[in-house]
């Protein structure tokens, strides 16, 4: 699933503004901007309110270079009852908040960010939209302002990271305690989804290719069920970690869910040639997936796997494996329009 990630510059008293809107005081250097462009890299959709909207609006479409490049182009979902029309590769987003970001949460893609006033901000932690938080603390005390914080309402959140930049500002990354049962949910999600979808189509239609070089939906489905027996590893050994447990999913997620990237498979997990059987494809995976779903409700989620790694990564935890898992299947989703196709056709 993907997350919702606020991204702020605030004083050291807390407010994001000062008196008359004024936000002069950040501090920013090549450091910061050269964060920022790796945290983007994450990113494929940006969250506004009107009025930071407005802001940006006001700015970024004559500056020049990569990083205005990205911020002009970046599809963009604004959140306002009053504006009439929207500019830049973005969206007005009228409807309720929660349905609105759930149903955009669950899509295939990378991560969003919210760059946002304090009262959409406010609206977001209200409803337990925001999954984590990057608070970008300026070495300035401002007295007086627009405070980030404003709903009064108390939340627990689990420290990832701080880094110090050599600016002054320190970043401060912290994960909503609700962070595992999001990840599982989005397991769950895309499972789900991959089940309908090949259930949806017939044993003759399981086994069309859409185009000439590539899989068919069983291969597909054939692929995931081999990737999913590596879930056994949940069980095997395993160590504390000595470091956020999903930490490794924002750069799993990034490479996965784009789409321009062409992905070799490893032999142990390469699909089948002969003809796949709908019924006992589906039993296999319902039975992979089920499995997962009931073992990781009694595991320590944190723990790190010693038993597999994959070498680019280097060990997971149960954490990322389950994320692994999620993502994994949601890049192969994302051929069902084609396959959606196909079956219209035959």
């Amino acid at each position: 699933m993907r997350q919702v990630i606020l991204s702020m510059l605030v004083s050291i008293d807390g407010y994001i503004e000062g008196v008359d809107n004024d936000i002069n005081w950040h501090v920013w250097d090549d450091e910061m901007q050269a964060y920022m462009m790796g945290f983007l890299q994450t990113i494929d959709t940006f969250i506004y309110g009107r009025k930071s909207y407005e802001l940006m609006l006001d700015y970024w479409p004559d500056q020049k270079g990569e990083f205005a490049d990205i911020m002009n182009q970046t599809p963009k979902i604004v959140f306002s009852t009053t504006l009439q029309k929207a500019k830049m590769n973005a969206r007005i987003a009228r409807g309720n908040v929660t349905e609105e970001i759930q149903k955009e949460k669950e899509k295939p893609g990378k991560d969003m960010v919210l760059f946002a006033g304090a009262n959409i901000a406010s609206s977001f932690i209200k409803h337990n939209l925001i999954d984590e938080y990057r608070i970008i603390v300026n070495p300035v005390v401002l007295g007086k302002g627009t405070p980030l914080f404003k709903t009064g309402k108390q939340q627990q959140l689990n420290l990832v990271s701080a880094k110090s930049f050599k600016c002054g500002n320190v970043l401060l990354t912290y994960k909503a305690k609700n962070m595992d049962r999001n990840i599982l949910k989005a397991y769950d999600t895309a499972t789900s989804t991959l089940i309908e979808l090949l259930s949806s189509l017939t044993n003759e239609q399981l086994n069309i290719k859409p185009t000439k070089n590539s899989w068919t939906a069983g291969q597909v489905g054939d692929h995931l069920e081999k990737s999913y027996e590596v879930s056994k590893i949940l069980l095997g050994e395993v160590e504390d970690t000595q470091r956020p447990p999903d930490q490794k999913l924002a750069e799993i997620r990034a490479l996965f869910l784009n789409f321009d990237i062409k992905m070799d498979s490893p032999k142990a997990i390469v699909p089948t040639n002969d003809p796949i059987d709908k019924k006992r494809l589906l039993t296999s995976l319902e039975e992979k997936i089920q499995w997962v779903n009931t073992n990781s409700k009694n595991m320590d989620l944190s723990k790190t796997c010693l038993d597999f790694e994959i070498p680019e990564y280097g060990p997971f935890t149960r954490l990322e494996w389950i994320g692994f898992n999620t993502v994994h299947t949601q890049r192969h989703i994302h051929l069902q329009q084609i396959i959606k196709t196909i079956k219209n056709d035959t």
